[in-house]
């Protein structure tokens, strides 16, 4: 994502406000370098916020995402031993 935001020659504060703009009232530059950073997950609704401060279709931001460091992320959280 960061790699689009600076094609478009957007700061992190811009793309906040953009976001705020279209509808992610609690956005902020803090918001934009956790999700540049793969620290905040996202829903639906969050990914066509960016896509439309971004101006471009939400399938671009999902095709942005490095899959197999989220998927790495999920699987290294510990089990429980329930047998104890």
């Amino acid at each position: 994502m960061s790699r689009l935001r600076n094609q478009l020659e957007l700061s992190q504060v811009d793309l906040a406000a953009e976001l705020q703009l279209v509808g992610w009232r609690d956005a902020s530059r803090d918001t934009v370098a956790k999700l540049e950073g793969g620290s905040l997950r996202v829903d639906l609704i969050q990914i066509c916020y960016l896509a439309a401060a971004l101006g471009v279709p939400p399938a671009r931001i999902l095709s942005a995402i490095d899959w197999s460091k989220q998927i790495k992320k999920l699987i290294s959280f510990p089990l429980k031993n329930h047998n104890q």
